[in-house]
């Protein structure tokens, strides 16, 4: 685990906005079935542990996204 999180450095702050806009589009998009693997009163707060895992990304990042500094 440890390894594969050392090759995408670089890509995770990247990639993990990347699932968030897939989960957002599927709430768009199908909200029935967002609602089933998310209850409406746990939505918010997926939405906020989402923009705090980016704030941290963004905290430990130490160079532009792409790149391995």
């Amino acid at each position: 685990m440890r390894e594969t999180l050392k090759r995408l450095k670089g890509w995770r702050t990247r990639l993990s906005n990347a699932a968030f806009a897939v989960v957002g589009l599927l709430a768009l998009v199908e909200p029935q079935l967002w609602a089933a693997v998310v209850p409406v009163k746990y939505q918010g707060a997926v939405l906020v542990v989402s923009a705090l895992a980016n704030i941290l990304l963004r905290q430990v990042t130490t160079g532009p996204a792409g790149t391995k500094v």
